[in-house]
Protein backbone atom coordinates (compact mmCIF):
# COMPACT_ATOMS: atom_id res chain seq x y z
CA UNK A 1 0.00 0.00 0.00
CA UNK A 2 2.59 2.63 1.29
CA UNK A 3 5.15 1.29 -1.78
CA UNK A 4 2.57 1.69 -4.34
CA UNK A 5 1.67 5.72 -2.69
CA UNK A 6 5.45 6.51 -2.48
CA UNK A 7 5.22 5.51 -6.50
CA UNK A 8 2.25 7.01 -7.45
CA UNK A 9 3.84 10.60 -5.50
CA UNK A 10 6.78 9.71 -7.50
CA UNK A 11 5.45 10.18 -10.63
CA UNK A 12 3.71 13.19 -9.99
CA UNK A 13 0.01 11.10 -10.00
CA UNK A 14 -1.25 12.62 -6.49
CA UNK A 15 -2.90 16.06 -6.03
CA UNK A 16 -1.71 17.71 -3.12
CA UNK A 17 -5.14 16.79 -1.17
CA UNK A 18 -4.99 13.35 -1.90
CA UNK A 19 -1.08 13.61 -0.66
CA UNK A 20 -2.39 15.37 2.44
CA UNK A 21 -5.07 12.83 2.83
CA UNK A 22 -2.71 9.86 2.89
CA UNK A 23 -0.81 11.94 5.48
CA UNK A 24 -2.89 11.99 7.81
CA UNK A 25 -4.20 8.61 7.00
CA UNK A 26 -0.49 7.97 8.20
CA UNK A 27 -0.68 9.85 10.77
CA UNK A 28 -3.34 8.29 12.72
CA UNK A 29 -2.38 4.75 11.80
CA UNK A 30 1.41 5.14 13.78
CA UNK A 31 -1.10 7.29 16.58
CA UNK A 32 -3.27 3.47 16.59
CA UNK A 33 0.11 1.58 16.35
CA UNK A 34 1.63 3.45 19.28
CA UNK A 35 -1.41 3.15 21.31
CA UNK A 36 -1.48 -0.39 20.63
CA UNK A 37 1.68 -0.69 21.82
CA UNK A 38 1.22 1.19 24.83
CA UNK A 39 -1.62 -0.92 25.45
CA UNK A 40 -0.13 -3.94 24.86
CA UNK A 41 2.85 -2.66 27.23
CA UNK A 42 0.30 -1.97 30.10
CA UNK A 43 -1.26 -5.64 29.29
CA UNK A 44 2.45 -6.90 29.68
CA UNK A 45 3.13 -4.86 33.18
CA UNK A 46 0.22 -6.07 34.52
CA UNK A 47 1.11 -9.34 34.14
CA UNK A 48 3.69 -9.36 35.39
CA UNK A 49 2.47 -7.42 38.99
CA UNK A 50 0.03 -10.00 38.85
CA UNK A 51 2.31 -12.67 38.62
CA UNK A 52 4.44 -10.98 41.04
CA UNK A 53 1.31 -10.76 43.30
CA UNK A 54 0.37 -14.22 43.16
CA UNK A 55 4.34 -15.42 44.28
CA UNK A 56 3.84 -13.54 47.37
CA UNK A 57 0.37 -14.39 48.19
CA UNK A 58 2.51 -17.83 47.89
CA UNK A 59 5.45 -17.10 49.77
CA UNK A 60 3.45 -15.64 52.53
CA UNK A 61 0.50 -18.53 52.74
CA UNK A 62 3.99 -20.48 52.70
CA UNK A 63 5.41 -18.64 55.78
CA UNK A 64 2.36 -18.40 57.76
CA UNK A 65 1.95 -21.96 56.64
CA UNK A 66 5.53 -22.65 58.56
CA UNK A 67 5.15 -20.57 61.16
CA UNK A 68 1.70 -22.60 61.82
CA UNK A 69 3.95 -25.55 61.50
CA UNK A 70 6.34 -24.04 64.54
CA UNK A 71 3.66 -22.91 67.25
CA UNK A 72 2.06 -26.31 66.72
CA UNK A 73 5.03 -27.79 67.51
CA UNK A 74 5.95 -25.14 70.36
CA UNK A 75 2.79 -26.25 71.69
CA UNK A 76 3.32 -29.65 71.47
CA UNK A 77 6.37 -29.31 73.22
CA UNK A 78 4.81 -27.06 75.55
CA UNK A 79 1.99 -30.09 76.08
CA UNK A 80 4.80 -32.70 76.24
CA UNK A 81 6.42 -30.53 78.90
CA UNK A 82 3.21 -30.37 80.74
CA UNK A 83 2.39 -34.36 80.55
CA UNK A 84 5.99 -34.82 81.92
CA UNK A 85 5.48 -32.35 84.31
CA UNK A 86 2.26 -34.36 85.47
CA UNK A 87 3.93 -37.69 85.74
CA UNK A 88 6.61 -36.19 87.53
CA UNK A 89 3.67 -35.06 89.78
CA UNK A 90 2.12 -38.31 89.60
CA UNK A 91 5.51 -40.12 90.68
CA UNK A 92 6.35 -38.01 93.35
CA UNK A 93 2.73 -38.35 94.71
CA UNK A 94 2.98 -42.37 94.43
CA UNK A 95 6.44 -41.93 96.32
CA UNK A 96 5.22 -39.87 99.15
CA UNK A 97 2.27 -42.25 99.27
CA UNK A 98 4.46 -45.31 99.29
CA UNK A 99 6.70 -43.57 102.27
CA UNK A 100 3.78 -42.71 104.21
CA UNK A 101 2.90 -46.56 103.78
CA UNK A 102 6.42 -47.68 104.72
CA UNK A 103 5.98 -45.31 108.02
CA UNK A 104 3.12 -46.90 108.87
CA UNK A 105 4.54 -50.51 108.66
CA UNK A 106 7.47 -49.95 110.00
CA UNK A 107 5.25 -48.50 112.86
CA UNK A 108 2.57 -51.41 112.36
CA UNK A 109 5.29 -53.50 112.76
CA UNK A 110 7.48 -51.68 115.58
CA UNK A 111 3.78 -51.85 117.31
CA UNK A 112 3.15 -55.91 116.77
CA UNK A 113 6.96 -56.10 117.79
CA UNK A 114 6.44 -54.23 121.25
CA UNK A 115 3.37 -56.25 121.67
CA UNK A 116 5.25 -59.68 121.05
CA UNK A 117 7.61 -58.17 123.59
CA UNK A 118 5.44 -57.19 125.69
CA UNK A 119 3.78 -60.72 125.96
CA UNK A 120 6.53 -63.22 125.97
CA UNK A 121 7.13 -61.96 129.59
CA UNK A 122 3.82 -62.71 130.70
CA UNK A 123 3.63 -66.17 128.43
CA UNK A 124 7.23 -66.93 130.31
Amino acid sequence: HSCDVVELDRLGALTSEERAYLAEEERLLRIRHEQQQRRLDIIQRERRLLQEQRRLREARAAHEAELERRAMKAAAARCCACDEDARNRDAQARHVEQSQEQVRLREAHAANEAELQGRAPAAA
